[in-house]
């Protein structure tokens, strides 16, 4: 994170327990969470090191410690609103501000993205599953923009391989 010197990754875990807390209060189902719940959680708990709270399946709709909020409450975030185009969004990552985006997912899954080497493949718009009642959508974070490749470089919950845009 920007000016912070945290040579660490984020824990994913605890930032994904805590956006679904910040939704819907009360009995932590793993169902998602949307992008204005992750940053508003991200500024209501802060974040912590993957070391304090790494990502175990097993783990993922427990609460973590006390120790681990005190400590969390030290790296927290200002929510900013990024205008929908590639060049404002490319000028937050090259000033080292991540960016949170949704994206349609339609009938792509996780394994088709890992099969295709971390690719996400450019949704057909008449794909059934892309329907305005019950299309599928996920939230990752931006990271960073590689120019020769023309692609978004993205982190998420399903881990560093699943996905560049």
């Amino acid at each position: 994170m920007r000016d912070m010197n945290i040579d660490e990754r984020l824990s994913r875990l605890f930032i994904y327990y805590n956006a679904r807390l910040y939704q819907k209060p009360g009995a932590i189902n793993d169902d998602g969470a949307t992008k204005k719940a992750t940053a508003l959680a991200l500024r209501k708990f802060g974040a912590c090191k993957d070391s304090l709270w790494k990502y175990d399946i097993l783990n993922v709709n427990k609460k973590p410690p006390p120790e681990v909020y005190r400590i969390a409450n030290r790296i927290t975030v200002r929510p900013l609103k990024v205008p929908r185009n590639i060049n404002a969004i490319k000028k937050c990552l090259a000033n080292q501000v991540p960016v949170i985006i949704g994206i349609r997912m339609g009938s792509i899954d996780g394994n088709e993205v890992r099969a295709n080497n971390g690719y996400l493949r450019r949704l057909d718009p008449n794909d059934p599953y892309l329907d305005e009642k019950g299309y599928r959508c996920h939230s990752v974070v931006l990271v960073g923009y590689d120019e020769k490749a023309k692609h978004f470089i993205a982190r998420n919950s399903w881990g560093r391989s699943w996905v560049s845009v």
